[in-house]
């Protein structure tokens, strides 16, 4: 089952007009580069250089059965909704289960429904960058938010980039220590290639569409300013080693057991909590509960997986 933010998947017809209509962002082109990500990353299990992946610290928890999914939107999340299904870092787990276990908001969509906090960071939209469908829960494809992420006094810029994939709607982040919305020369030499791949409908002739560009391209080839925890998917980082595969898809490696949000399936929220600012994948679909990843990003490392995440109750 899929929630897509607001409204069911779309329809065949629908997804055709939503096609035609040039919302499709990166269908050929990007399908590609993160199915190039995604092996580069499935094969080098050394690339957390010390980090742990999901399978180190991922423990069973009891989820009890829960009421369903579309009646529980219609209502406030409840206080005590999460527990922790695994921990790294103790001090900053208990903050943010803490902060989330907090009544949240009643919400159109699963993603503001499970991530609502007053502690989440409110993004802001780049208006040269193209209008989204309303199901997708964003007006935007492209939007900042200018955050101090890691304490040493200097703001970063913290960019999320929604797209469509096989009619589901993902995001992607990437942080850098410079604003690039307003210094477009930075981007001006990536213009070719923006046109070659996206052509007219990739405005690339604006700061929005070279972002965008440049992060459906593959690690070797992004912004040198970029920090090393978005180069590469985090979630592919932390579940790319065999163990983690065996847990999250099971026996049949073409199905999965576990909800992680992979790729394809994931929006991403960021909050500011007293022991620094964590990144946390959400997923958007509902087969199974909800695993919400918390990560701490680096300028010069990998993403460090810090705790996951889970409901209490959820429907069986």
């Amino acid at each position: 089952m899929f929630i897509g933010f607001g409204r069911p998947r779309l329809a065949a017809s629908s997804w055709g007009l939503l096609h035609l209509m040039g919302l499709t962002f990166f269908l050929l082109a990007s399908n590609a580069l993160f199915a190039a990500k995604a092996e580069k990353v499935l094969t080098t299990e050394e690339v957390l250089h010390g980090n742990a992946f999901y399978s180190d610290i991922r423990k069973a928890v009891l989820v009890k059965g829960g009421a369903k999914i579309e009646s529980l939107l219609s209502t406030r999340r409840p206080a005590g909704f999460y527990q922790l299904a695994g921990v790294r870092d103790e001090a900053l787990c208990a903050e943010f289960l803490e902060d989330m276990n907090k009544e949240g908001v009643s919400a159109g969509n699963l993603f503001e429904w499970l991530s609502s906090s007053s502690r989440r960071l409110a993004f802001q939209p780049l208006e040269e960058s193209r209008a989204m469908p309303e199901w997708t829960g964003v007006e935007r494809a492209l939007e900042y938010v200018s955050m101090d992420v890691d304490g040493d006094g200097s703001i970063e810029q913290i960019y999320r980039k929604t797209g469509i994939i096989q009619e589901h709607g993902t995001q992607q982040l990437m942080i850098t220590d410079e604003a690039l919305h307003e210094s477009p020369d930075k981007l001006r030499s990536y213009g070719p290639d923006c046109l070659k791949w996206q052509g007219k409908r990739g405005r690339c002739g604006t700061a929005a569409g070279l972002i965008q560009h440049v992060m459906n391209l593959p690690a070797n080839s992004r912004l040198a300013e970029e920090w090393v925890s978005t180069r590469q998917e985090p979630i592919l980082q932390v579940t790319g080693d065999a163990k983690s595969g065996q847990s999250i898809y099971g026996r049949q490696r073409n199905r999965l057991v576990r909800n992680v949000g992979l790729s394809f399936s994931t929006y991403w929220a960021v909050y500011s909590l007293p022991k620094g600012v964590v990144f946390v994948s959400v997923p958007t679909r509902t087969f199974a509960p909800p695993e919400l990843l918390v990560f701490s990003m680096h300028r010069n490392g990998s993403p460090e997986l810090q705790c996951i995440v889970m409901p209490v109750a959820w429907e069986k």
